[in-house]
């Protein structure tokens, strides 16, 4: 099992511009549709980009329900937002775990 992590900025064009943060959200949904993915949490935090701060968005997800390629699914994801929010880059992080899903 894996743990994705994506890092979605808030600013474009060279950090003159900023997207609203119901902007960002609904391009993480619509490409997360588009990718399949059916399944994430958000965190709002407060992060940096060549020294300037800036709002971002991380978006949490595990690996499954995900394809038989999760890393490609995910960069595939992380590649459409990047194009949709005119980003630099989107940071990826994916870390091993172990998870339980509790249920009845």
């Amino acid at each position: 099992m894996k743990r994705f992590d994506l890092y979605i900025g808030h600013n474009y064009d060279n950090g003159a511009s900023t997207w609203a943060p119901e902007t960002v959200l609904e391009e993480i949904a619509t490409w997360a549709r588009c990718s399949g993915i059916q399944g994430f949490t958000l965190t709002s935090a407060e992060g940096y980009w060549k020294g300037q701060p800036e709002h971002t968005t991380i978006v949490t997800l595990f690996s499954f329900g995900l394809n038989e390629s999760p890393e490609l699914q995910v960069k595939a994801f992380a590649a459409g937002i990047r194009e949709a929010l005119r980003q630099e880059c989107v940071l990826v992080v994916s870390s091993p775990v172990q998870t339980a899903l509790v249920t009845p």
